[in-house]
């Protein structure tokens, strides 16, 4: 998984939290100001919840005969449910395109990489590459092999012929 893809899938759940924190705060001051003096902000703040969860256990101040209020209820229960949609349509691609495990692999990598020095740099993982491979494994030498198949690699090492660079 590329930097960039990366960098965009945590874009995605970062801009998918702010926007569901931010339908939660507009929410809870809506439904402050709405219920009036009465209505804590735990109260606006749960009303908010349960609107955007959908869990409709009903209405904590009433809101007969406020027009007004029972559109902001829709408008925060469509936005609610949109971002909660989108966060866990995002996490559902995220899992199942396998990129949650492309992320954890390549940043196990990279850690390694990173911890290397003196290391040798193998181009290519073919007849020549994977003799080199095979022959640095051998004698316990550090070493990263680079190819422009990412599968060539791992197949040499099913193979038996890198062992465990």
């Amino acid at each position: 998984m590329s930097e960039s893809l990366a960098h965009s899938i945590y874009r995605r759940f970062t801009n998918s939290a702010i926007a569901l924190a931010t339908v939660l705060v507009i929410g809870t001051v809506g439904f402050h100001y709405i219920g009036g003096e009465h209505t804590s902000l735990v109260d606006a703040l749960y009303f908010t919840f349960i609107t955007i969860a959908t869990i409709g256990y009903g209405e904590i101040f009433d809101l007969t005969g406020k027009p007004g209020a029972r559109i902001f209820t829709m408008l925060i229960a469509f936005a609610g449910i949109a971002v909660t949609t989108y966060i866990f349509s995002t996490l559902t691609a995220f899992i199942v395109q396998g990129d949650m495990n492309k992320a954890l692999r390549r940043s196990k990598m990279l850690k390694r990489i990173g911890k290397l020095s003196g290391h040798h740099i193998v181009c290519g993982v073919g007849r020549v590459g994977g003799n080199v491979a095979h022959e640095l494994a051998r004698t316990n030498r550090p070493y990263v092999i680079l190819d422009t198949n990412a599968e060539r690699p791992h197949r040499a090492l099913q193979r038996g012929a890198l062992m465990g660079g």
